[in-house]
């Protein structure tokens, strides 16, 4: 069997002619394959949980917040002080969800 050219393109054009008639169905297949596989993925993903080491070294990068005591001492220093707001703090520990008015 020779190879011509001109015997190549009319088979080609045959058989685009005949795909034509498919090419929506290949098309809509295609893309579904596309979505099927990346939701398949994300879900992999999703659903994947990191390891304990990471979560320790994760954990040891957090700093703790320090609050430094002269303030504290300061603070308290100064509800003593006021009568007012020490009797606003008081309120709001016996009744927390009390309104204010």
């Amino acid at each position: 069997m020779k190879l011509n050219t001109k015997t190549l393109v009319t088979r080609l054009n045959a058989l685009a002619i005949k795909g034509k008639r498919y090419f929506s169905l290949l098309a809509f297949l295609v893309v579904a394959c596309l979505v099927g596989f990346l939701v398949v993925k994300i879900n992999l993903l999703s659903n994947q949980e990191p390891p304990q080491e990471v979560i320790d070294a994760k954990l040891l990068e957090v700093r703790r917040p320090r609050v430094d005591e002269k303030v504290v001492k300061v603070l308290q220093d100064l509800e003593d002080n006021n009568i007012e707001t020490q009797s606003i703090f008081i309120k709001a520990r016996d009744n927390p969800f009390a309104e204010s008015n």
